[in-house]
């Protein structure tokens, strides 16, 4: 039995787009997300163009499959990642440093400082509205 070249294609396709989400989820996780991911961007391409590839040149089941999973997905990813409305810039705070001081009011209209915060363990969540 022979390999056809759109399944191996497909194969290499789809371990592409599987290893580069893995990395990026890991850098997700570890809250390292690169300011410009473009090489996982490249990543997605390389990823989408061998699993298209692999359609034209009779991939069998598995391969059609495989190629069903990466190119919507690759191509959503790309999407996402390019239309991202996150400005290109260093955060003013890393996880662990000590954090800039500040004052807000809080949901109750109560008065908030960052100093309240000091000598004991907390988290401090801000969202970043951006719709």
């Amino acid at each position: 039995m022979t390999t056809s070249t759109g399944l191996v294609m497909a194969m290499l396709g789809f371990c592409l787009f599987a290893a580069n989400w893995s990395f990026y989820w890991g850098t997700i996780q570890a809250v390292a997300v690169p300011l410009r991911p473009r090489a996982f961007q490249l990543a997605n391409v390389v990823a989408v163009v061998l699993a298209s590839l692999a359609l034209t040149n009779e991939p069998g089941a598995l391969g059609a499959i495989l190629a069903a999973i990466v190119i919507p997905g690759g191509a959503m990813t790309l999407y996402l990642t390019m239309a991202s409305a996150m400005p290109e810039r260093v955060a003013a705070v890393d996880v662990g440093q000590r954090i800039l001081d500040f004052e807000a009011v809080d949901a109750d209209g109560n008065k908030f400082s960052s100093a309240s915060l000091a000598g004991r363990p907390y988290l401090l969540k801000f969202f970043r509205g951006h719709w």
